[in-house]
């Protein structure tokens, strides 16, 4: 792999990490923007992992969001998201964020309370 190509593997792999935080954190991407001076169209753009035409993330930005977030700009550069699991978990929170009735929540949240009851207990047989 040509350094170019990695720096384009390290750039994506950074976006979507960038997107997981977001997320994770609760901001959609035009409160985000306001919060760090920019529009959602760039953080749109941050999280595609765009290079050209001055799209990449600066560290500059990395340091914002982190402190908006309360954690270390390092989170931001872990290697340790396995992009499938990433994009599943972003798919279910979304999801889960769309849910309305506050019975189909506690539904939703008691039903991964008990898997994981029952994963810890299949785990320590």
């Amino acid at each position: 792999m040509n350094k170019e190509d990695l720096d384009f593997k390290h750039a994506k792999e950074i976006a979507a990490r960038y997107r997981h935080l977001r997320v994770t954190n609760g901001y959609t991407q035009a409160r985000l923007g306001k919060a760090i001076g920019k529009t959602f169209q760039q953080v749109q753009k941050y999280e595609t992992g765009h290079q050209k035409y001055g799209n990449r993330i600066s560290a500059n930005i990395i340091k914002k969001t982190a402190g908006i977030y309360g954690i270390d700009p390092g989170e931001f550069y872990k290697n340790d998201i396995d992009n499938n699991f990433g994009m599943d978990h972003l798919k279910s929170v979304k999801l889960f964020g769309q849910l309305s009735n506050g019975t189909d929540v506690k539904m939703v949240k008691d039903l991964i309370k008990h898997l994981i009851r029952v994963r810890g207990e299949y785990e320590s047989n």
